[in-house]
């Protein structure tokens, strides 16, 4: 059985394992400590020349998945770069383009489930609390990447990325096994199966 590793934005991605880096995958930025296959990017404009320019910086074989959007206003010599692959969706359908919101990791999700059969998650914080904090609200440019403030409605958009992981586990149906990874105060991980907790959830 096939299986990667996606690591999101919570805090708590430094609490996994070292993972194969040919199966390990980021999320909009790169982390230092964490070398990765490839960092999806989702988001125009300065998220992506972040990206880049980190990718150029120390070329060591990282790739950058985007959406069509992104790529759409990149110049042609970025279109032209090997490591720069047009091949995520944000939303799969008419319906979930227009009727859901996403964020990076769950277009990564939804990416990631046609190669491999388990999908390990680690630093997706908010989906085990209300907390939408991200580890990029410390860093200096987080204003440069519209980082929504921590204190800026998080409740509705905890609701908004609980109910596209709904959607997005409901129509994935068997087609992979997503697994959240949580870190415990006393050193071990419980894993949470989201097909199983949003298998009989109505939206």
């Amino acid at each position: 059985m096939s299986e990667c590793h996606l690591f999101g934005n919570g805090p708590s991605y430094k609490a996994a394992p070292r993972t194969p880096i040919e199966h390990s995958y980021g999320c909009n930025v790169r982390i230092a400590s964490r070398p990765v296959r490839a960092i999806g990017c989702i988001d125009s404009g300065y998220p992506i020349k972040r990206l880049v320019d980190q990718i150029r910086s120390n070329p060591d074989g990282t790739s950058i998945y985007a959406t069509s959007a992104v790529v759409r206003h990149l110049s042609d010599e970025l279109k032209r770069c090997s490591w720069i692959h047009k091949n995520l969706e944000y939303g799969w359908s008419t319906q979930t383009r227009m009727e859901y919101r996403f964020n990076c990791g769950q277009v990564m999700t939804h990416n990631l489930c046609s190669k491999y059969d388990v999908i390990n998650l680690w630093g997706f914080d908010s989906l085990t609390s209300s907390s939408v904090f991200s580890w990029h609200h410390d860093l200096p440019d987080a204003d440069l990447c519209q980082i929504a403030a921590i204190n800026e409605h998080p409740q509705d958009l905890h609701a908004t990325w609980m109910q596209s992981w709904q959607k997005l586990i409901q129509d994935l149906g068997d087609q992979a096994i997503i697994v959240n990874n949580v870190p415990t105060s006393n050193g071990n991980i419980n894993q949470h199966v989201l097909n199983e907790i949003f298998e009989d959830c109505g939206i």
